[in-house]
């Protein structure tokens, strides 16, 4: 019987198969409660359990569930076999394509239309394989937040099964501070009766995820991708995991942010789900493609993304260079962010003590201008880079930030 259900687990979750799971589905069923941020979904799950001659034809496999407890538990225990990194590594040759996708927060039918989009292309087939040539990353927050955070796990976790180039990061909510508290934690115990021992098993699954990619080139300088981890030399770019519900911004999915001690940061966001539609106005099934270059520095980030208002395909929306923010433009100079073509200004303010409230806003300003300036092509072929340091209103600290700033000048 085990071999039977280990066989049916990895035969019967394809695309196909996950498609037409999401349309016998609603994807946005009603609230069983009046907490939006943390929805629960009871009823709705009782119901979409199988009845007894349901459950016995699955059992003699006429009828193959797309999602269960076993093929769940057997298959969290193949997946975190995965040696345990911080951070992964990876040099790659100039024109690798890596798709980062953002925050799903349970959205399984927008994860789905993304995979069909991602086979309409050619990345992937039906079985959920991807081309050695690509890398897949989910940039953190897969789980919580919807009426499937199972299924939207399971598909995640089958795609990493599946291939070794696509990566799952730990985000906030896959510490078990968060999710332990949250509707992955509700939909274990509505819809597993062994939810204890699934629950030990994500709980060492997720502690095995790394925190961030590193994209490394010939010069040692480094992309990274990460949900929260920042701390690293020679960073020339950040691309984040957005939290909306402490930055919030208007955008479809790409975001430039204010620069962290002269790097580049950027967000990214994949969630159309009832809370993000209905309070924040996103709309978006999104996904960025980095497409690496050689300088690392001329990478290229491509927001695709569609409307789920409407019937629309995916297009290209826009096109940044990765390190300097500005937007590609037929017809319009890309200049290039080498040492020649960059003027850096620097700054100490109080950003976390008595008077942090100016500096805050300050850096928000001066950020906000400078990126604005940069997206449209600079200043006579220059480009800015923004290094501001936290003080503390404190002269020694002022003094030992200015010194840090003398070495980017």
């Amino acid at each position: 019987m085990k071999v039977l259900i280990l066989f049916l687990c990895m035969q019967i979750f394809g695309l196909d198969r996950a498609a037409e799971y999401a349309r016998q589905h609603p994807e946005y069923p009603p609230i069983e409660n009046e907490n939006v941020l943390q929805p629960r979904y009871k009823n709705f799950h009782k119901g979409m359990k199988a009845t007894g001659l349901g459950r016995f034809f699955e059992w003699l496999g006429f009828r193959k569930p797309l999602w269960s407890a076993q093929q769940f538990s057997s298959l969290i225990e193949t997946v975190c076999q995965r040696p345990k990194e911080s951070v992964v590594t990876l040099v790659l040759p100039a024109g690798t394509e890596i798709i980062i996708i953002g925050p799903l927060f349970g959205a399984y039918h927008s994860l789905v239309r993304l995979l069909e989009e991602f086979k309409r292309k050619g990345i992937l087939d039906d079985s959920l394989r991807v081309k050695s040539d690509y890398y897949i990353i989910f940039n953190g927050n897969v789980i919580d937040g919807s009426p499937y955070i199972l299924e939207t796990l399971t598909l995640v976790l089958t795609l990493m099964k599946q291939n070794p180039n696509v990566i799952y990061l730990q985000g906030k909510h896959e510490h078990a501070g968060y999710w332990l508290n949250h509707g992955l934690k509700h939909e274990l115990q509505e819809r597993i009766s062994s939810g204890e021992v699934i629950k030990e098993q994500l709980l060492a699954c997720f502690n095995r995820l790394p925190k961030a990619v590193d994209i490394v080139g010939t010069g040692k300088e480094i992309i990274r991708v990460t949900s929260g981890e920042s701390s690293s030399n020679n960073l020339v770019a950040l691309i984040r995991a957005e939290d909306r519900l402490i930055d919030y911004g208007v955008h479809s999915g790409l975001a430039l942010l204010q620069s962290e001690a002269g790097t580049t940061a950027w967000s990214v966001f994949s969630a159309p789900t009832r809370l993000y539609k209905d309070y924040f106005n996103f709309y978006y099934d999104s996904f960025t493609i980095l497409t690496v270059a050689e300088p690392l520095t001329d990478s290229i980030l491509n927001l695709y993304n569609r409307d789920v208002r409407t019937d629309k395909p995916f297009e290209k929306v826009e096109s940044y260079n990765v390190v300097s923010g500005q937007r590609l433009v037929e017809g319009v100079k890309l200049i290039k962010p080498t040492e020649e073509n960059t003027i850096t200004l620097g700054s100490t303010m109080d950003l976390s003590r008595s008077i942090k409230s100016i500096g805050i806003n300050v850096r928000a300003g001066l950020s906000a201008a400078i990126n604005r300036i940069n997206r449209l092509g600079g200043i006579h072929n220059k480009i800015f880079k923004l290094v501001v340091f936290d003080d503390q209103y404190l002269p020694t600290l002022a003094r030992k930030n200015m010194e840090r700033i003398n070495g980017f000048l």
